[in-house]
């Protein structure tokens, strides 16, 4: 299936897919947070906001 031994996907390719899904999905809510935000405007929102928007651009560090 994915060209390995066990026919199991990669485990980089994994991640790598994992990744991709969650931030599509977190910019997507950031879309309609953005919307609401201009909406209805508050700091409760804008504080939804920048969570979400770290999880839509991931800071990848080495530790």
């Amino acid at each position: 299936m994915w060209g390995t031994s066990d026919g199991a996907i990669p485990y980089r390719r994994f991640w790598a897919e994992y990744v991709l899904m969650g931030t599509h999905l977190a910019r997507q809510r950031l879309q309609v947070a953005a919307a609401v935000t201009l909406a209805t405007g508050g700091e409760e929102l804008e504080s939804a906001r920048a969570e979400t928007r770290a999880l839509a651009q991931p800071a990848f560090t080495g530790g």
